[in-house]
């Protein structure tokens, strides 16, 4: 597990070697794919089913619906299994609904025909690499960030 399971007050305050590093990015990862649900699953076409819709309000229901039926929390999707559900129906709505769901917020990156630029900066650390986020040693693996609250989405809590 990275770092042992320890808080960023318990770890020690020398930086990672490159192999520890290494390691952590790899555990990192592999977390991913384990709490993603995967493209060939049925939750994932019941998700794409209802992105078609254009129906943001709908997406954000359907989320929340998984979620209730998820023993672990939140339902999170892969960043290249999120982005094409974004771009379907590029909203700034939908922007926050699908980006809060990424698990590998590290992979939001802004760039032409990617994620917009309020997607990289809240959700994907303002495009920082997953290498430069491990170089403290005392920063364990954070969470996603849950959706912003804004004008936006304030309808939706």
């Amino acid at each position: 597990m990275i770092n042992k399971n320890k808080c960023s007050y318990c770890t020690i305050d020398k930086p990672p070697s490159s192999i520890k590093r290494k390691i952590m990015i790899k555990a990192a990862q592999e977390l991913a794919r384990k709490m993603t649900i995967k493209e060939e699953d049925r939750k994932m076409k019941f998700i794409k089913m209802i992105s078609r819709k254009k129906n943001d309000n709908m997406l954000y229901a359907s989320f929340k619906s998984l979620d209730k039926d998820n023993s672990e929390g939140m339902t999170y999707l892969l960043a290249k299994d999120a982005l094409p559900l974004y771009l379907e129906h590029p909203t700034v709505l939908r922007g926050h609904i699908v980006a809060s769901r990424v698990f590998d917020w590290w992979n939001i990156k802004s760039s032409e025909f990617e994620w917009p630029g309020y997607c990289s900066c809240y959700y994907g650390n303002f495009n920082e690499p997953l290498e430069t986020y491990f170089m403290d040693s005392k920063r364990p693996l954070r969470l996603p960030h849950r959706m912003m609250l804004n004008t936006q989405t304030s309808h939706l809590a």
